[in-house]
């Protein structure tokens, strides 16, 4: 499937549900508030719906106070429309009542994408959705203005599918007035005290494996609980174990519950995390993935470092 076949098909309706993954991060807010103001400039009624809700951080783009957590609707779209997500489970079962009586399209870029839906419009080698929502809102024939060009993420272009047209799509949505200093200020400039100490904490935990190759670094339930801080202040914070010299792996490890532990892997190249994130049940890319275990700190480490030390070719 092809955003062209997509298109086709919006042309034909009149409203559409627009949902994400849970705990959304910029990529998944960002291209449905920009998928929303193009479909609402063609007549379509939106409503964007999010299991969680929007993480402080991404509150200075435009439309996120209209964003909604799952609610009675009143109205039946006649799609719905996942972006970001690998399946319905990471979407929530909020959807489930309205799959019944809708079109389900699936919009991403993960290369574990299960192709769950009816509509199905995956494309790993993709940057972020966000570069499929702008080639989907071109098809349509789309203004794309400021609000709608400030909405996106591609990581900083720190991963491995950072490509040409990935600079040249940044570059036309600056010239659209998109000003990438304002936009990471907001999300990586204005951090929290606690968030801070968060970081102390990661650093002061950071493992190194015995060949180097596979750092590591986490904060368990109690660290957590003392800190009250904030799930999306955590973000970045596996990049420390995967920027020493050598490491080829890179892992944060978080207890978001007692005996739940929640795995960020990061790959500077070689190992593909994506295989070690789906062996757990989780998934994502090549050089960025994560996963949830259930279990105690102690062996949940244990298991992953473990594997990642044999992809890395130290076991």
């Amino acid at each position: 499937m092809m955003h062209s076949e997509i298109a086709g098909f919006l042309k034909q309706i009149k409203s559409v549900l627009i949902t994400a993954h849970e705990r959304p991060d910029g990529d998944a807010i960002g291209s449905a508030l920009a998928l929303e103001k193009g479909l609402q400039s063609l007549g379509i009624r939106t409503v964007i719906m999010l299991k969680d809700t929007v993480p402080e951080m991404y509150k200075f783009l435009a439309g996120t106070g209209n964003i909604l957590t799952p609610s009675y609707l009143g109205w039946q779209p006649e799609a719905i429309i996942a972006l970001d997500s690998t399946e319905w489970e990471r979407v929530g079962a909020f959807s489930d009542d309205i799959l019944q009586n809708c079109t389900s399209i699936n919009i991403d870029h993960h290369p574990s994408n299960k192709y769950f839906a009816d509509l199905n419009w995956v494309e790993p080698q993709a940057a972020a959705t966000g570069e499929m929502v702008l080639l989907l809102l071109k098809e349509l024939k789309v203004l794309i203005d400021l609000d709608m060009a400030t909405a996106t993420d591609t990581g900083f272009f720190r991963h491995g599918n950072t490509s040409p047209q990935v600079l040249m799509i940044a570059a036309e949505l600056a010239k659209l007035g998109a000003n990438p200093a304002e936009i990471s200020g907001n999300v990586h400039g204005n951090k929290s005290l606690n968030a801070l100490k968060a970081l102390g904490l990661t650093l002061n935990s950071l493992q190194l494996s015995t060949g180097g190759k596979v750092a590591w670094a986490g904060l368990n339930f109690l660290e957590l609980e003392n800190l009250d801080v904030k799930e999306e202040e955590l973000e970045g914070l596996v990049n420390y174990p995967g920027s020493i010299k050598g490491v080829e792996v890179g892992l944060f490890f978080k207890e978001a519950t007692p005996n739940e532990i929640r795995v960020s892997l990061r790959s500077g190249g070689a190992v593909d995390v994506n295989t070690i994130a789906e062996h757990f049940g989780g998934g994502g890319h090549k050089n960025a993935a994560g996963c949830t275990l259930k279990g105690s700190w102690g062996e949940s480490v244990a298991k992953v470092v473990s594997m990642c030390r044999k992809q890395a070719g130290e076991l």
